[in-house]
């Protein structure tokens, strides 16, 4: 298993070193050899520790001087929906202020901070200590994803059965 973003995976699978990768679809992506199918669409939500003093906040513009953690490098494409979100409002992207390694690292962080975090799916919070981190009641819902399964084209028979394993599971997503 490997967590990279989408770019590396998906270079690292046409180069032989992955057997398959789950990841958004890169805008504009067109790669010779690789299959692609569309698993589960992700729904991004704001969250905050429950006694921020923005978590009663309804729109992204009461957001946009907040200072936000991320995980992960911010990377451009979709899964960088926190500056998509507010450029599409045509308003400045907000002050990242920390980037962690991953998912439980930001809930970590934003337990202990004034720090404001995007995760793309609730079952990220099985990680976080109860009911700390609280997801935000915007009127503005954040850009959604679809995460795609990738293999190379002539290892798809015989990751035929992992292929259906993974599209049964998604469905539980």
């Amino acid at each position: 298993m490997s967590s990279a973003d989408e770019g590396r995976m998906l270079a690292s699978l046409q180069g032989g070193e992955l057997d398959l990768v789950i990841s958004p679809r890169p805008r504009g992506y067109r790669a010779t050899g690789l299959v692609c199918e569309p698993l589960y669409q992700l729904t991004p939500l704001v969250y905050a520790r429950r006694a921020h003093p923005l978590v009663n906040a309804q729109s992204l513009l009461e957001l946009q001087a907040a200072s936000w953690a991320i995980a992960g490098p911010s990377v451009s494409g979709p899964v960088d929906v926190l500056r998509e979100a507010f450029a599409v409002r045509r308003m400045r992207p907000p002050r990242v202020a920390a980037s962690c390694p991953d998912y439980a690292s930001l809930l970590h962080l934003m337990t202990r901070s004034d720090l404001l975090g995007v995760l793309p799916h609730p079952a990220l919070l099985d990680g976080a200590p109860q009911d700390q981190i609280v997801p935000l009641r915007l009127r503005e819902a954040l850009p959604r994803y679809e995460m795609h399964l990738f293999a190379q084209t002539r290892s798809r028979r015989v990751l035929g059965s992992v292929f259906a394993r993974l599209k049964e599971q998604a469905v539980l997503i």
